[in-house]
């Protein structure tokens, strides 16, 4: 069997494709659904950021996981931060 470090590593390379794709997807429906400026350094930069924190918040959830075997604590103690920087994410915008 694998160690639980390398279980996790496994997990994120294989879905970092997902985990690049799916924010840059979603981003672009939403921003030009809005009709947002389109300059291509602020559509970059917000597209820079979806990633950055999709892939940040995977590899924190990875990383708790890795120390916790209950996984609704683990599940519970995620969703804090996440919740934290969606609440605070306004300020990136501004």
């Amino acid at each position: 069997m694998y160690s639980i470090p390398d279980y996790y590593l496994g997990r994120l390379f294989s879905q970092i494709c997902v985990q690049v794709f799916y924010p840059f997807i979603i981003i672009l429906i939403v921003y030009f659904g809005i009709h947002g400026n389109n300059e291509f350094g602020n559509v970059a930069l917000l597209l820079l950021y979806g990633v950055f924190i999709n892939v940040t918040m995977v590899c924190q959830a990875f990383f708790f996981g890795t120390l916790s075997d209950n996984f609704m604590a683990v599940e519970q103690f995620h969703i804090m931060p996440m919740l934290l920087f969606m609440l605070t994410a306004g300020t990136f915008v501004n």
